[in-house]
């Protein structure tokens, strides 16, 4: 607005006296939590990674603009966790892949000096998972369980909140 009249969506401010800035605020972030327990003792650490991580999203509908390539050599490590009373549980912030980046998560099982890596196995579910590749979505938190008995075999998506949807807290309008 310049002066109370509506400019546009694009300025120069040299052209403007007077602005006013309006605009939506969204988050355009991603969750995911992963939670394994049964975790024998003999397990020393267990790692959450990533084949690939969006690196930059456009602040207006969080298409993905920049990603990890294959053999770049950029981090893919999420976390590590020392496993306690049989239990790790990861919780991450992800940038949005949308499904044209959509990654495989692994967890990286330690038992003293050698180690084991294991996909992510989860069901397919619309617009969250195919192939055991996971799409994160802007507003989103994608939430794995399972145990370790079943690393082999797969885990469960428990649940896939939209924090857009005021429904999944409760909250009406």
């Amino acid at each position: 607005y310049n002066n109370g009249t509506l400019y546009g969506t694009y300025f120069k401010p040299a052209l403007l006296q007077n602005i006013q800035l309006k605009g939506n605020l969204s988050r355009i972030v991603s969750g995911l939590t992963v939670k394994i327990t049964g975790i024998p003792a003999y397990v020393t650490s267990i790692s959450l990674s990533a084949d690939q991580l969006v690196k930059a999203v456009q602040p207006i509908g969080a298409a993905p603009t920049l990603w990890q390539l294959a053999n770049d050599g950029e981090n893919r490590l999420l976390g590590t966790q020392i496993p306690a009373s049989g239990t790790v549980s990861f919780s991450n912030l992800l940038l949005p892949t949308t499904s044209s980046h959509s990654t495989k998560l692994y967890l990286d099982v330690k038992y003293g000096s050698s180690t084991e890596r294991y996909t992510i196995k989860v069901p397919d579910t619309t617009n969250v998972s195919s192939s055991n590749n996971i799409t994160f979505t802007a507003n989103q938190v994608i939430k794995i369980t399972g145990t370790y008995s079943n690393i082999n075999l797969g885990f469960i998506l428990t649940s896939t909140i939209n924090l857009d949807d005021n429904a999944w807290d409760g909250l009406q309008n």
